[in-house]
């Protein structure tokens, strides 16, 4: 897995962490920064993809 998705895939263990040991104080914080890694890891996932397509559709 290409090193970039394999740390976003991280941060995101991290901050679903974070938000499972949160206190109420700071749940929003936690909301927030794992709808950040989520929407980035998503990102990723979508241009790898576009990679991959691409890829078929010049060798195929």
């Amino acid at each position: 897995m290409d090193e970039l998705l394999q740390e976003l895939e991280n941060q995101l263990r991290q901050a679903q962490q974070n938000f499972n040991y949160a206190g109420q104080e700071y749940l929003d914080a936690a909301i927030m920064e794992m709808n950040t890694v989520n929407e980035k890891f998503r990102a990723m996932l979508r241009e790898k993809r576009r990679e991959k397509d691409g890829q078929k559709t010049i060798s195929g």
